[in-house]
């Protein structure tokens, strides 16, 4: 089982910095000297480390400079490789995980990269691809490493989320989760399929042979990079070959080292990536202890939970992070619209919906991709009134601050994703001060299966996160949704082998059953799973409760949890299935395989995929 943990965490003077991170930064149309966003430094970004070196990894945003937790670095005089060749500024591309060293000047402002390291997580032919219901995510496998991609959250390259198939040749990177899957920050179509990339940790060593997760490897005669003792069992590597009748002929197998492996006690070190192993007082990202002792969580309400995307700054103790600042990277909310105003100086996007205008800012984490003109280091400023855009953002310090703005993005025209403020049944809710009216609209459940208006009221309360979908314009939606309040596309979307829906044979005990009665009174269940140590139950509103095989209840996220249960403290509880974490590009370490995994995939009877919104066409 996976360990829940929410932790508080705060904004630091750093003096040596290693950090894992989402770069963002300029350069739309190759101009290095513009912003992703509002140029002014947002607070956190470097943390007072002026004067000191710097050592990141993070996702590529911009060009011409990198953006890593809002700080820039000119790459012009740096050392570049791509998978160990020599590469130019050319072939770092948005959304690329990369590692980044150099110094940041005396001033505190802008930094100099010495060096740029980017290692793809996965190359070679899609075994197998699953949509999900809504068609917001997929799953995909490559070489058995399983890939969530988001339609509005993956950059995509020589390819799209709906033209993806199984037997296409992909370049993939992505930030590895407890159960072993990469959530996918950059898909590539590949023409030349002579070369097959995987990163992973190596099991069942035995001499020239070994595992990469499900992958047999036959090394035999191949190069080896940083392993001066051989490979053993547990060490992190990236393999570069060809794939000969299912075993992956390795020319060159490349240790990964971790970002603190040279670090000494006390320096600065700073991580982006998704939660894993939620323990006693820790968590892991990317294989990385974290302490989160009383660290300030930016914002103040930010949860922290098995797969979510945060960043971790702080100090290295020699066994892990102690962490000083907890800020999320990925936002619940969503809204598609035209772009009714840009301010550029000020960072604001003004976002037409159908009842309202909507203003969100940006700072330099905002990622934005170009779908529309196909840009390839798009900025705030080539953004054009009338665009029509899918932004995804989360509240900050009273405002919205959008972490990912999509042009042209392959969404419905006018969608409208928060947590309820206000609802008069059967006719309207209000979401960020928007009534929207929503009598005749077709509602789903959090699991995507349908329900009747008067079952959706039944269930719905204030703060529950809901999204709707206006098709023509005219102010009612045409499709309304619970939505799971923690989770990203994709992350509960998927049938995983270790947990499987709690129907038939397995259906739930009585014990568990009067649980939920009294967990949750008067909330309907709209799925439920079993685990290999528990069950997980999914009520209509998205709510999620967690009980031993007993019945005994453990504790519960979103609307309807019980109130001690939200926020699960050390001794929270949560069915999950092991995983291999298998890396992400960049020099990012693994896990080694042991960390419990999250809660699993598919949470609920009946066709829905868990994600919220109804199949298009409904």
């Amino acid at each position: 089982m996976s360990r829940h943990r929410s932790r508080p965490a705060p904004a630091a003077c750093l003096l040596t910095l290693v950090t894992l991170l989402t770069a963002c930064g300029g350069g739309g149309g190759g101009d290095g000297d513009r912003l992703a966003a509002v140029d002014p430094v947002p607070p956190g970004s470097s943390g007072g480390i002026g004067g000191s070196g710097i050592s990141t990894s993070g996702t590529i945003t911009g060009s011409g400079s990198i953006f890593v937790n809002g700080q820039r670095f000119a790459i012009d005089q740096a050392t570049i490789t791509v998978d160990g060749e020599p590469a130019s500024e050319a072939a770092l591309t948005l959304g690329m995980i990369v590692s980044v060293s150099g110094s940041i000047g005396d001033d505190d402002g802008d930094g100099s990269a010495d060096r740029v390291t980017a290692r793809t997580a996965l190359r070679g032919p899609v075994a197998s691809l699953e949509r999900g219901s809504n068609d917001r995510s997929l799953q995909l496998r490559v070489f058995g490493t399983a890939v969530i991609v988001e339609r509005d959250g993956t950059v995509f390259e020589g390819t799209d989320f709906a033209a993806l198939t199984a037997g296409m040749q992909v370049a993939i990177d992505g930030l590895p989760g407890a159960d072993g899957r990469l959530r996918g920050t950059r898909v590539s179509a590949v023409t030349d399929s002579d070369t097959a990339i995987l990163t992973g940790t190596a099991t069942l060593v035995d001499g020239a042979t070994f595992l990469l997760g499900e992958q047999p490897v036959n090394a035999a005669g191949a190069m080896f990079e940083g392993l001066p003792e051989g490979l053993a069992d547990g060490r992190r590597v990236q393999v570069r070959g060809s794939l000969s009748d299912g075993v992956l002929r390795a020319a060159r197998v490349s240790a990964i080292g971790t970002p603190a492996d040279d670090l000494s006690e006390g320096a600065a070190l700073r991580l982006e990536g998704r939660v894993a192993g939620l323990g006693d007082g820790t968590f892991l990202l990317n294989g990385i202890p974290v302490l989160p002792g009383d660290a300030e969580r930016l914002p103040p309400e930010l949860l922290i939970e098995d797969g979510a995307v945060v960043e971790a700054a702080g100090r290295w103790n020699g066994e892990a992070l102690a962490a000083q600042t907890l800020t999320a990277r990925r936002g619940t909310l969503r809204l598609a619209g035209a772009v009714n105003a840009i301010d550029s100086d000020a960072g604001t996007l003004a976002l037409q919906l159908p009842n309202a205008v909507v203003t969100l800012s940006t700072d330099r984490r905002t990622l934005i991709e170009d779908r529309q003109n196909d840009l390839p280091f798009p900025t705030l400023a080539d953004l054009r009134s009338g665009d029509q855009v899918a932004v995804e953002a989360l509240r900050s310090n009273g405002s919205l601050l959008a972490t990912r703005i999509d042009r042209g993005a392959e969404t419905p025209a006018r969608v409208l994703q928060a947590p309820v403020e206000a609802f008069t049944a059967p006719a309207t809710i209000t979401l960020l001060g928007i009534t929207v009216a929503v009598d005749g609209a077709r509602f789903q459940s959090a699991v995507a299966t349908d329900i009747d208006a008067a079952a959706f009221f039944d269930n719905l309360s204030v703060g529950a996160l809901v999204r709707t979908v206006d098709d023509d314009g005219d102010g009612r939606a045409e499709r309304v949704a619970f939505q799971f309040p923690l989770a990203l596309d994709g992350e509960l979307a998927f049938r995983d082998d270790q947990a499987l829906p709690a129907t038939g044979d397995r259906a739930l005990p009585a014990a568990v059953a009067s649980a939920v009665a009294a967990e949750a009174p008067g909330r309907a269940t709209a799925g439920a799973w079993l685990g290999e140590e528990g069950y997980e139950v999914v009520l209509v509103d998205g709510t999620r409760l967690f009980f031993e095989l007993d019945g005994r209840f453990l504790n519960g996220t979103g609307p309807s949890a019980p109130a001690a249960a939200k926020n699960p403290g050390k001794d929270g509880d949560i069915p999950g299935n092991p995983g291999d974490n298998p890396g992400s590009g960049g020099e990012v370490p693994g896990n080694g395989g042991g960390t419990p995994g999250g809660p699993g995939e598919n949470p609920g009877q009946g066709p829905g995929s868990g994600d919220g919104e109804a199949p298009p066409g409904g």
